[in-house]
């Protein structure tokens, strides 16, 4: 609507004496409170003669900024406001008008958002429309019939530089006084799943770190691992704020800067994070598409089995797997072995391919009463990535966990094991037993009954129900271990065996 409204006004400027004042200072206002900000428009004489011609647009600011009035235009403007109705919002800023006009004006209000303000009230009320225009206006009528347009600076925009100019100070003061340590990665390691066999380098660079101050890394592979091993877990910082160490790989890594006083755990369930003498974490994902390790594969009561091919922690101490150490035999039976390997020993692991979810699994198990006291059995329920949730797990153990003395030597446990209540244990005797549990919702019941049945007729050997903790399936999948726990008393001297009959699940 060209013959309607004015575009914004050019930035050069006049006192009110109407000597100029220059162009670059008021051409950098204006570009720095308009450029970004909605369309405004400027009331002018043409308005006042453009009666009868389409309303402005709908969400159109209307500004009529500091103006001197005449009576002459009062009926003109007056009836343009009445074709307004559709603007959705009109400010002026009057300097001197005469009460007729504002009298017009306020009676627009019942059909726009006309709001009338002084001359000192104009720039705030300009601001607070979004619409920055630098520069006021002042329309003097000549005798000839002429109008004389004036543009001053007003005094608020001066102050609202000044203003803005203090916050961005205070703004990069603040910030640069709260500017903490960072920890930056110079190399990451592929996203895998870990082992003792597969091994990659690490490294960064920390800023503004604190004398003394060490990293530890933690790689993510099921539990979060210290790295390189539990006995050496603290990285020097090197005089050019570098860093680098070997880790075992993991989907993810978190660097730890931390204080002499820190102790890492060797593992941990949930990711570490900051706070205490740990001042501060940075968790990055590993490089490239997730990569799970190796696995064997077997047949076993119907189902199929993965078969781990990794070393893990499991038992506090540093376990080998080899897929030969689990094979069925002809009758389908499962043979599960812990055998000697260079310095070492190798155990044995399968887990079931799919989830099951609620319902009772069962294992028959050969007499278990020749076993080494710290060689372990154990049917559980497990969920790599759900550390948050204790791995969902759950566990019928066999073990004298390296006392050979114990005379209990096997145990119900829902996890943390830590919780009270969350252990029960008790005496299993020689022979086969077959041993239950019944997963339903906010209940756990365990039961072992002598012989290679569950059913009818089966002597009860042990129960418990847990009532309390009780994880959600999730994608928790059976498993089967047969590894061995840490133990000063008495380690591990002689290979063994177990031999798993059958494994049952009834939804």
């Amino acid at each position: 609507m060209p013959s309607l409204v004015s575009q914004r006004r050019p930035c050069s400027v006049e006192h009110d004496d109407g000597s100029p004042t220059g162009e670059k200072a008021p051409q950098k206002i204006a570009h720095i409170l308009t450029s970004p900000l909605p369309k405004c428009f400027a009331i002018s004489r043409s308005v006042a003669e453009a009666r009868g011609k389409a309303p402005i647009a709908a969400n159109d600011t209307v500004v009529a900024r500091s103006c001197y009035w005449t009576k002459g235009l009062s009926s003109g403007l007056s009836s343009r406001l009445r074709a307004l109705s559709s603007a959705t919002r009109v400010i002026i800023g009057l300097a001197r008008c005469d009460p007729g006009l504002i009298r017009s004006f306020r009676k627009a209000r019942s059909r726009t958002s006309l709001n009338v303000h002084t001359r000192a009230q104009c720039g705030n009320i300009l601001v607070q429309a979004l619409c920055r225009v630098p520069l006021t206006s002042r329309i003097r009528q000549s005798n000839g019939g002429h109008m004389q347009l004036r543009r001053l600076v007003p005094v608020f925009l001066r102050r609202l530089l000044l203003l803005v100019f203090c916050i961005a100070l205070n703004s990069c003061q603040s910030h640069k006084a709260n500017s903490g340590p960072s920890i930056e990665f110079t190399h990451i390691p592929p996203a895998a799943q870990g082992g003792r066999e597969r091994v990659d380098t690490i490294s960064g660079r920390v800023r503004d770190a604190r004398p003394n101050q060490q990293i530890v890394i933690y790689a993510h592979a099921g539990p979060w691992w210290v790295q390189p091993w539990p006995d050496h877990p603290f990285i020097p910082i090197k005089a050019d704020s570098t860093w680098s160490t070997e880790t075992h790989l993991g989907f993810e890594y978190a660097a730890l800067l931390v204080d002499r006083d820190y102790y890492p755990q060797p593992e941990m369930d949930v990711a570490p994070t900051q706070g205490g003498s740990v001042a501060l974490v940075t968790i990055v994902k590993g490089v490239g598409t997730p990569q799970l390790a190796p696995t064997g594969s077997l047949k076993f009561s119907g189902y199929d089995w993965g078969v781990r091919m990794i070393a893990n922690d499991k038992g506090g101490t540093n376990n080998l797997f080899d897929a030969e150490n689990a094979w069925t035999d002809a009758n389908g039976a499962l043979h599960m072995q812990i055998k000697k390997k260079g310095d070492g020993w190798s155990c044995a692991e399968i887990f079931l391919n799919r989830s099951l979810g609620y319902g009772t699994y069962s294992v028959t198990l050969r007499d278990t009463s020749h076993l080494e006291p710290p060689a372990v059995f154990t049917l559980y329920t497990f969920e790599d990535s759900a550390g948050e949730q204790h791995y969902r797990e759950m566990d019928v153990e066999v073990s004298r966990w390296g006392d050979a003395a114990n005379k209990n030597n096997a145990q119900y446990v829902v996890q943390p094991f830590y919780t009270p209540g969350n252990v029960f244990t008790f005496a299993a005797p020689s022979g086969t037993l077959t041993n239950v549990l019944r997963w339903e919702p906010g209940h756990a019941t365990f039961k072992t009954f002598r012989g290679g049945s569950a059913g009818a007729g089966a002597r009860l050997v042990s129960e418990h129900e847990f009532t309390s903790g009780i994880p959600l399936p999730g994608n928790a999948k059976p498993r089967l271990i047969f590894y061995i726990v840490a133990s000063d008393k008495k380690p591990m001297q002689k290979p063994s065996e177990v031999v798993v009959e059958k494994f049952e699940y009834l939804p």
